[in-house]
């Protein structure tokens, strides 16, 4: 049950789902499918400055998934560019991580960051989303002062297909964790599978 995606009713061997995410990342929970009201919850916090919506999205989180998680020593956001911080007014990932924290009574370390303001993802496919978030983050001077030998977990707004999450935990090894899980709002599941169990 690493990445938590349905796996349909026949039989599979792995999820192919998570086969492509660095071992690094353990395993991600959401607290929600990407599907209405979710959909408009997100849009609204990305694109219309609707920022209390992320502090919901973090309680949200931990009364949904938290228990799930086990213990957890420090809430790392998911960064955005400068540029796309600058135009929203804020990360709305460290919106809702900050939410996470605080009802985990666990600090935030913003120990990455995302130097160059890559392709939207939004409307990416797979393949795209690899390539636009391949070596897209760095990790900030003190990271590894404050997260070695620590569980971190990471946070995002949306889960799609784990690439921006995955392409994150690989960077955030090199401060040399105990462990990486991730969790999100809400989770990308085609329709063939919202019915199923998950993986």
């Amino acid at each position: 049950m690493r990445c938590g995606f349905p796996l349909g009713t026949g039989p599979a061997p792995e999820c192919l789902e998570c086969r492509e995410w660095p071992r690094v990342l353990e395993r991600t929970r959401a607290a929600a499918v990407l599907e209405s009201p979710a959909t408009e919850l997100v849009y609204g916090l990305k694109y219309h400055g609707w920022r209390r919506t992320g502090e919901y999205m973090g309680a949200e989180i931990v009364r949904r998934v938290g228990q799930r998680l086990g213990p957890i020593d420090a809430v790392v956001p998911i960064p955005t560019s400068l540029s796309r911080q600058r135009r929203r007014g804020y990360n709305q990932a460290e919106v809702i991580a900050r939410s996470v924290a605080a009802a985990l009574a666990r600090p935030v370390v913003p120990a990455l960051t995302r130097p160059r303001a890559d392709r939207s993802q939004t409307t990416a496919g797979p393949a795209e989303r690899l390539a636009n978030v391949k070596g897209a983050f760095r990790l900030e001077g003190d990271a590894h002062r404050r997260l070695e030998g620590r569980r971190v977990v990471l946070v995002d707004d949306v889960i799609t297909t784990g690439a921006t999450l995955g392409a994150a935990a690989q960077t955030l090894a090199d401060a040399d964790p105990a462990s990486i899980l991730a969790v999100a709002f809400a989770r990308r599941v085609p329709m063939a599978h919202t019915d199923t169990g998950p993986g």
